[in-house]
This record gives structure tokens, sequence and C-alpha cells, in this order.
């Protein structure tokens, strides 16, 4: 049972672009027991608010940032949020998920759930302060990067700890496959949510929140995480996620026969190239530092640099599997630079890296049968 108070704000947050109309709803209780928040939630409003017909670069589709119940209270891994509308790639139910800690710190903001609807006539950014909300002119903002718009924002508002959502280029332009970003490097990828995002007007939103959050039974609650979190560290498998990453599927695949070569024309590579782009190998020429989503046991995720050679200087954070994959074997390069390279390019566009290295890949094979030439 859901105890009243305990988990959630409670809150909705709406915002109707076309309008500039700002409002916040209180959940009806049975949303609670019935939903649990999140994702569930998130499906919910999409079915309730548009209709089959609707298209998904049009202002009746839905933007909807959801949390869920255990977001931001403390245990292991209460960092994720997800973005849902109706997919402007597939056409029906889509979402996506990150980490990081931009949905904390929308509950901390004193919101559960955001919901967007409508068009801006022109480039704005949704500023959350706490209860002060405001949308905010972002004409200067638009065509800027990803990381040019997280700086800049940061600049403006004056606090280098605003957490931001932020859409590039690829997202103002509508590409179909076009992602939103949390602080940099937490890609909510897959289902176009940028595009949707881009097609409303609204190039990012920044939040800074100072609520508090409350459990029930605090003393027992804390018992109890400190019992997963041990449970966590002596796993079987924590050592390797933890040190490698979600790389450490790259031999795995390799192994099972799961690894798709030249868009998949074949299952198995090279071994010499798997080594060359395994967890082992990024581990040792490029990663600097572990890094950890909010209060994450795992610190799966890696900062990077690239020393030497051509892309010397290119850095990031992630370099997840999902861009392992697309970006090395899918299109047979085992470079770890020019994988880095691509995933700074994707990130600076806000562009998933699964469609858009599989893009990349089934291009080169329509070249390569020859259905694709130059003059094309």
């Amino acid at each position: 049972m859901v105890v009243d108070g305990f988990g959630w704000t409670g809150k909705l947050l709406r915002v109707d672009l076309t309008t500039g109309t700002i409002e916040t709803q209180v959940y009806p209780e049975e949303w609670k027991v019935k939903f649990l928040g999140g994702r569930n939630l998130n499906a919910r409003l999409l079915l309730d608010e548009v209709p089959p017909a609707v298209d998904p670069l049009g202002p009746e589709n839905r933007l909807i940032i959801g949390t869920g119940l255990m977001t931001g209270i403390l245990g292991p891994a209460p960092a994720r949020f997800t973005v849902t509308a109706k997919s402007p790639l597939t056409g029906i139910y889509g979402d996506a998920n990150a980490g990081g800690d931009f949905g904390p710190e929308i509950k901390y903001a004193g919101y559960d759930h955001i919901v967007i609807s409508g068009r801006a006539a022109n480039p704005i950014y949704l500023w959350i302060d706490n209860d002060t909300v405001e949308l905010r002119d972002a004409c200067s903002l638009w065509g800027k990067t990803v990381f040019e718009t997280d700086r800049l924002l940061k600049k403006e508002l004056k606090d280098p700890y605003v957490k931001t959502l932020v859409i590039g280029p690829a997202g103002e332009k509508m590409v179909r496959f076009a992602c939103v970003i949390a602080n940099l490097y937490r890609a909510a990828g897959r289902c176009g949510m940028g595009a949707v995002m881009g097609s409303k007007n609204l190039k990012a939103i920044a939040v800074r929140g100072s609520h508090s959050l409350k459990v029930a039974y605090p003393r027992e609650f804390i018992a109890y995480m400190e019992g997963l979190f041990y449970d966590i560290y002596r796993a079987s498998n924590y050592q390797a996620y933890s040190t490698l990453g979600t790389p450490c599927l790259i031999r795995i695949k390799h192994l099972r026969g799961e690894m798709g070569v030249r868009n998949k024309q074949l299952n198995a590579w090279e071994a010499d190239k798997v080594e060359a782009i395994s967890a082992e190998s990024f581990l040792r020429y490029l990663v600097v530092k572990s890094k950890a989503c909010f209060s994450c046991p795992i610190h799966c995720s890696h900062g990077y640099v690239v020393r030497e050679g051509p892309y010397a200087g290119t850095y990031g954070e992630g370099m997840e599997w999902a861009v392992i994959g697309p970006f090395g074997n899918e299109l047979d390069n085992p470079r770890l630079d020019v994988i880095a390279k691509c995933h700074e390019l994707i990130s600076q566009y806000g562009l998933d890296s699964i469609s858009t290295g599989l893009m990349i890949a089934l291009a080169m094979e329509l070249f390569q049968e020859g259905i694709l030439t130059l003059k094309d």
C-alpha cells in the first residue's frame, strides 16, 4: 500500500506551450495505488490525452516526464526517469529512460510528473525552481549543441548545479530518432523524444529543487536499504559491471555468437578486433575515472579521454555497449578512438546512439550491394 505523502510529492506540473499556461495538479488518490508513478502513469496519461490519430510532431502530442515512487529516495539506484510521447519514429506509444540526477531533482523541486502540451511560437526553455516555474526565451540557445546549451543555461541561471534536460540540433530539426540528454551524458535515447521536444520549440528544461522527501518508517527503511546494498555488493556479477560497465557484454556476445557485424551480415568478428574494442581495452587506453548515477552502488559509467592520435583530446562519459556496438562491430570498426569521436558527436547533436549507428551500418551495406551510390 502506498502511504499518502510518502515517496510521492503528490503533484503533477502541467505546461501548455501554446498559451503559456502553467498549473499544478494534485493526483487522484487512486492513481497512487494503481500506477505507482513512473512509466505506468506516463502511459496512462498518454492514453487518456493523446488520440490515436494525433501527429507525433503536432502540438496535440504530449511530452511526459515521469519519476518513480523510489526516485530520489536513499537506496540503490533511485535515479531513473522516463520520457513518454507518441513516437515520431514508430507512430505508436514510445518512451525512453535515463539515469543521472535529473529525475531526483524533479522530485526535490516538488513534482512527480511534468506534462507538456502545445507548441511555443518561438524557442523557449522551462525553468523550474521549486515552486517558481517560468517559460523563458531560448532564441539565443536555438542551434546550439547540447554541451553549449548546458553551459549557457547554467551561466544564465548563475548556478553550476542546476540539472538540465536538453535537445541538440537533431531535436530542433525533428530527426525522428533524436534524443533528449540530461546533464550532458545521460541520454533518454529511444523512440525520438528529442524530436517531440523540438516540435514544441522547447529547447531545454532546467530544474533546481530543495524540498525533501519522506519515507513512512525511516529506521526500518534504512535498515532494509542497507541490506539491499549489501546484496548488490556480494552479487556474482557486481565486480564485472562495477569495473567494466556494460562494455563487459562485448566479449560475452562474441562468445555466444550474438555480435552483429556489418549490419548483422555476420554474427562473429575476428578475435583481435573484439579485443580492440573490449571493455578491458577501453579501461586500459581511455578511461580516467569511474562515474555513478545518483545513489548507485554499481558506478558502471566511466569518464574517458582519447590521449593520442587524430582524435586526441576527445572526451566524454559513458561509452556504453549501446555506443560501442553500433559504432564498433556493426560498422566493422575496431578503433576505440573513432568510436569515442562518434560518441562525442551524437552527444553534441542529440542523436540516439543505436539508431544512428545502425542507420550508418545500413547505408554502408546498401553501398556494398550497389543499391546506393555516390549519385544518391
